[in-house]
Order: C-alpha cells, then structure tokens, then sequence
C-alpha cells in the first residue's frame, strides 16, 4: 500500500512543529547558569574600606545637642558628610591597613560625639536618709568629637 499524497504533507507538517516544539524547549532548558563568584584562596585579600562607618549617628537638627561634621578638631571629621548634625552618643569607625598577622582590618580611629563636662552634685546622687534623690550629674557645655 502506498501513502498518499495528503499523508506524506501531515506527515512532514506533523515532523516539522515537533522538531520545532523539541528546539525551542532545548533553547529554554540550556544556556548559561548564573555562576556564584568566589574568593579564590591564592587571590591577595580585598583592599580594607577606610569608612567612615557611623553607629548611633541618625542625623539631627541644629537644636538638638549635637556634634557637626564640619568641625575640624579631627582630619577623620572631613569624610563626614558635610554641614551634617550628628546626636550625642553617635561614634564613626575608621578603617586602616590590613593586618599583617592577623589579615583582618585594623580599627584606624574612632570618634565620638560626647559631652565635654558633667557637673556632680556634692553627694553622691543617692537617696539621702530623709528619703530624698539627689540629683543626679547634670552636663555642661556643648557637645564636642572626641577622637582618638
């Protein structure tokens, strides 16, 4: 029995969209994959990143005791962002050079945004043997950085 005519065509029509289907399903299943880069261990380490890394340091406005980025006490101060308030209490991390020995980075300097001064009261802050509190310290003085 010989095929027909009309056959032959469905047939090769039918070959044509499933080779068609198998390329663009091969074409979606390869490729490249996302490759995870890893530090090699004969690689040198990374460069240290010098900072300035600041804690406690959300900035404030000029009316709050604060501390500014504009002082110039400290040559580290300059990396701060400029004309910035920085609150009481906020300290900034600053990076040096690798360790030789140890290969981690060094802690290069830290300043923080401190009150200068505290007045004492003449006791000892306690409660008296009346029953008082005394008053606790109080500060004075404005804030200043405090590097070293």
């Amino acid at each position: 029995m010989k095929p027909s005519v009309r056959s032959i065509a469905f047939g090769a029509v039918a070959a044509v969209a499933a080779g068609l289907v198998l390329f663009a399903g091969a074409g979606t299943t390869t490729g490249c994959n996302a490759q995870e880069l890893a530090p090699q261990p004969d690689a040198a380490p990374a460069r240290c990143d010098p900072g300035p890394f600041p804690f406690n340091c959300t900035p404030t406005t000029a009316d709050q005791p604060h501390c500014s980025s504009d002082d110039k006490s400290s040559t580290y101060l300059a990396r701060l962002p400029p004309g910035t308030s920085y609150p009481v209490g906020c300290s900034v991390n600053y990076v040096g050079e690798r360790d030789d020995i140890g290969g981690d980075c060094k802690l290069e300097q830290v300043c923080k945004c401190v009150l200068p001064d505290f007045v004492v009261p003449a006791d000892d802050g306690g409660v008296d043997d009346s029953g008082v509190i005394a008053p606790a310290p109080t500060a004075t003085g404005n804030p200043v950085w405090q590097c070293g």
